[in-house]
């Protein structure tokens, strides 16, 4: 791209470009803030669902890891998990 072209959709007074800096800033800032929430709150999330499952009915690994699954999924897609407490 040009200078001129460059110049024309860059904001010429510096309060905007602060302001527009300053925007790009805040949500580049939150969007990695919220990546870092997730990433440490995922696991232990579903480490809890694992050690739920297996206290409310004890089973094999097997059933016990298609049951993780299915709770998993329907948590994802806003269903709710059942206990069966």
């Amino acid at each position: 791209m040009s200078t001129a072209m460059s110049r024309r959709f860059w904001p010429q007074k510096v309060r905007t470009r602060l302001a527009v800096l300053y925007a790009g800033l805040f949500l580049v800032s939150g969007s990695a803030l919220l990546g870092l929430t997730y990433g440490l709150v995922a696991e232990p999330a579903r480490a809890a669902l694992v050690l739920l499952l297996r206290r409310v009915q004890p089973q094999s690994a097997g059933q016990a890891d298609h049951r993780l699954q299915a709770a998993t999924s329907r948590f994802r897609h806003g269903g709710a998990v059942q206990t069966g407490l």
